[in-house]
């Protein structure tokens, strides 16, 4: 017997395509923008040119970035586009027209809306981790008097 496709396996899809490969790639490219607000000393620290100084911790750089940063923009950016670029490869293979028949537009919407906004604040803070574990194998998280 073959079994009739649900409500919750469409979700599992969802779920399976928001936390694939261009969610990582979100992540990585949050970590790099991160990066890119970072002082110039720290990445040489990070790259072995320079000895990290005592009175520097990681919460020092995020201070800076947080206060002075210019990149907010392209956090924004960053955090949904690995979810949203899916779309037209659904909508190409036919999968949107159906769903929404299937389920109705507002179900569609709501869903597809949570969906973004779960997987671009997941996104946004797996970034931030990253960067502070990266930043963690050369720097303490708090300065060292």
């Amino acid at each position: 017997m073959k079994r009739a496709h649900g409500k919750s396996d469409f979700y599992k899809l969802l779920i399976r395509r928001a936390f694939g490969w261009r969610f990582w790639c979100s992540v990585c490219l949050i970590c790099m923008a991160f990066f890119l607000d970072t002082d110039p000393e720290a990445r040489n620290v990070l790259l072995g040119v320079y000895e990290p100084q005592g009175y520097v911790g990681i919460s020092f750089y995020l201070q800076n970035i947080l206060l002075y940063g210019n990149n907010f923009r392209l956090y924004l950016a960053i955090m949904t586009t690995g979810y949203v670029m899916s779309i037209p490869d659904e909508w190409h293979a036919g999968i949107v027209p159906y769903t929404v028949s299937k389920m109705g537009t507002g179900r569609y919407a709501a869903a597809q809306v949570m969906l973004g906004a779960l997987n671009g604040g997941l996104a946004a803070a797996c970034g931030f981790g990253l960067y502070i574990a990266v930043m963690a194998l050369k720097f303490p998280l708090l300065p060292q008097d």
